[in-house]
C-alpha cells in the first residue's frame, strides 16, 4: 500500500493551524492518501511533495451504482488550483464545519478626541492636549481666553458674572459717550463650515469667531465700549473691482451645492457664498465709515478669510478678498492712498496679486517664508504674541492719524487669536498696550530678514537709510557675539602643546582659533 503526504499551509485566524490532517480512502484499490497541515514544510523549498510513484486516485461516489467508479487522475505535484478543480476527490467523510479556515479580522477601536483649541488629535486617556495643553472639556468657545486651559470648571461662573456686570455698565457708558471704535460682526457668518469632517476638524471653523466674541464680551468690550455696524451683502459690482466675473459666479454656484471644494483644503457649503458676501460687505462699510470720519477706527470680526483669494481663484480657506474690497471702498469714499499691512503668518499672495500694478495701494506683508518652503511659498524679500500685535496696531495708528481698520484673516489657535484680537481692540479704544519696544531684541534670523528687505526697499524709500544703519550696527553686535561663542567652544578642548610642532599642527591651530577654515 502506498501513502503520500501533501504539505499545505492552512491559514486559520491569521496563523497556521498545527497538526491537522484528513484521510481519504480509495474504496477500490486499497490505497490511502493522507493530506496533513503542519507549521513547517517537509522539504527545503516548502513545496507540495509527492512520492516518486505516479498517484492515481479512484474515488467511488455514494451516488454511483455498485461497481461503477469515477476515476480522477491527479497530477504528480498538487497545487491549490488542482485541488479546487478536483474538489470532489477530497470530499470529507463527515460534514464538519470548515468555517475556521477563513481568517478572522479583529477591529480594535482606538478612542480619541480633538482639541477644541487647536483641533489636534489626542488619545482618549489624555486629559490635556499634547500640542497646546488645553483641557479636554475646555470652555474657551463659551468664555474666550478667560476660560482656564487646565480645567473646564475653574472660575467660569465668576467670569460670566463679571462679564455681565461689565457689559451692563459699559454699554450705557458707550452709548452716552458716542463711541468711536466700530466692530463688524454677524452670526450668519458662522453658517460657513465644512460639511463632512476629514481626518480632523478643519482649522478654519466657526469656533474661531465664537471664541473671539466670547473674549470681547467677557472683557466688556463688545458689546460695551465698541459700536456695532449693521451687516449687508457686498454687491457684484463692488466685487468686480477686485475679482473676475468668472470667480464671482463660481463662488455663487456653491450656494446650490450641499458640499464642495475649490482646493483640497478650501471648502464651501450652501451658506458659504452668503457668509463671504456678508464678510466683504462689513469690511467695505467699515472702511467707508472710518475714512469719512463717522468712526475713528474699527475691527472686522469676519470669516471666511480673504488674503489668499486672488483675481480669479479661491484658495487657502479664502473666497473673497476682504482687505482688497475694503481698500477700494476707502478710495471710493475719497482716499487717495491706502496702506495694507498684512501680519498673518502666511503671505497674502492674493492681495499682492490684486494690487501688483496699483500705485495707489501699498501692500506690506509680514509673514513666515523659510526660503519658499512655508505655505503658500510666495512672498520672498524681492517681490511676530498679543503684546506684539498691540504694538503694531499702535504704530500703524500713528501713521494714519488714527484712521485704521483691522481685519481678521487667519489664526487657528483659539486662545491665541482671541487674546490677540482683544489686545488689538483695546489699543483701538486708546487703552495702554503695555509693550515697550526698546526692551525687545529681535532674533538673529528676524534681523537678517529685515536687513534684506531694507536693502531692497531703500531704492524706493530713501528715508529708511537711518533705520538700515541702526540695524546694521546691531547685526555687527550679533556677529561679534557669534564669534565669541565659537571661540569658546573651540577652547573647551585644549589640544596637547606638542601637536603644535608635529603632524597635527594644522589641527592644533584650528582648535585653538589661530586658523579658520572657509
Amino acid at each position: 500500500m502506498v501513502s503520500e503526504t501533501v504539505q499545505v499551509s492552512c491559514l486559520t485566524n491569521g496563523g497556521a493551524k498545527n497538526n491537522q490532517g484528513f484521510k481519504r480512502k480509495h474504496l477500490g484499490s486499497g490505497e490511502l492518501t493522507t493530506a496533513s497541515c503542519h507549521d513547517g514544510v517537509s522539504d527545503d523549498k516548502g513545496s507540495i511533495g509527492t512520492s516518486s510513484r505516479h498517484m492515481t486516485a479512484n474515488i467511488n461516489e455514494d451516488t454511483q451504482p455498485d461497481g461503477v467508479s469515477k476515476k480522477v487522475r491527479l497530477p504528480k505535484e498538487l497545487t491549490f488550483q488542482d485541488m479546487y478543480n478536483n474538489q470532489d476527490a477530497f470530499d470529507d467523510d463527515d460534514d464538519e464545519d470548515d468555517s475556521d479556515w477563513e481568517p478572522v479580522q479583529k477591529h480594535i477601536e482606538i478612542l480619541k478626541w480633538f482639541c477644541t483649541n487647536c483641533t489636534m488629535v489626542n488619545l482618549d486617556d489624555v486629559v490635556h492636549c499634547d500640542i497646546c495643553g488645553e483641557h479636554k472639556e475646555s470652555g474657551i468657545v463659551r468664555h474666550g481666553f478667560y476660560a482656564s486651559p487646565c480645567s473646564p470648571e475653574v472660575d467660569l461662573i465668576q467670569v460670566e458674572s463679571e462679564a455681565r456686570g461689565r457689559e451692563k455698565d459699559l454699554h450705557s457708558e458707550a452709548s452716552a459717550s458716542n463711541c468711536s471704535t466700530a466692530v463688524g460682526f454677524d452670526e450668519r457668518m458662522l453658517l460657513h463650515s465644512e460639511v463632512e469632517m476629514k481626518s480632523h476638524p478643519h482649522p478654519e471653523r466657526p469656533d474661531r469667531l465664537r471664541a473671539i466674541a466670547a473674549s470681547l464680551a467677557a472683557a466688556g468690550i463688545f458689546p460695551g465700549k465698541c459700536c456695532p455696524i449693521p451687516a449687508r451683502e457686498i454687491t457684484h459690482e463692488e466685487l468686480q473691482m477686485v475679482h473676475s466675473l468668472e470667480h464671482i459666479e463660481t463662488v455663487e454656484l456653491t450656494s446650490q451645492i450641499f458640499s464642495s471644494y475649490f482646493t483640497p483644503d478650501t471648502y464651501a457649503n450652501e451658506h458659504s457664498a452668503y457668509a463671504a458676501r456678508l464678510a466683504a460687505g462689513l469690511c467695505a462699510d467699515l472702511a467707508s465709515a472710518i475714512f469719512s470720519g463717522c468712526m475713528r477706527n474699527g475691527f472686522a470680526l469676519v470669516r471666511p478669510p480673504g488674503h489668499h483669494a486672488g483675481v480669479t481663484q479661491a484658495m487657502g480657506f479664502c473666497l473673497h478678498n476682504n482687505a482688497a474690497v475694503a481698500a477700494f471702498a476707502a478710495q471710493v469714499a475719497g482716499a487717495k492712498k491706502v496702506l495694507i499691512v498684512d501680519w498673518d503668518v502666511h503671505h497674502g499672495n492674493g492681495t499682492q496679486e490684486i494690487f501688483d500694478q496699483n500705485k495707489s495701494v501699498l501692500y506690506i506683508s509680514l509673514h513666515r517664508h523659510e526660503g519658499g518652503k512655508f505655505y503658500p511659498g510666495t512672498g520672498a524679500a524681492f517681490e511676530v504674541t498679543p503684546a506684539g500685535y498691540a504694538q503694531m496696531t499702535h504704530m500703524l495708528g500713528t501713521l494714519s492719524n488714527g484712521k485704521l481698520l483691522v481685519i481678521l484673516e487667519g489664526g487657528y489657535n483659539l486662545r491665541s487669536i482671541s487674546s490677540s484680537a482683544t489686545a488689538v481692540i483695546k489699543v483701538l479704544l486708546g487703552e495702554s498696550y503695555g509693550c515697550e519696544p526698546e526692551n525687545i531684541v529681535p532674533s538673529k534670523a528676524g534681523l537678517h530678514t529685515v536687513l534684506e528687505v531694507l536693502k531692497i526697499q531703500m531704492k524706493y524709500w530713501p528715508t529708511l537709510s537711518s533705520s538700515l544703519e541702526k540695524l546694521q550696527s546691531q547685526w555687527g553686535m550679533y556677529s561679534m557675539e557669534n564669534k565669541k561663542k565659537q571661540l569658546k567652544k573651540r577652547r573647551l578642548f585644549e589640544p596637547p602643546l606638542w601637536w603644535r610642532w608635529g603632524r597635527k599642527q594644522l589641527l592644533y591651530h584650528i582648535l585653538t582659533g589661530h586658523f579658520h577654515l572657509k
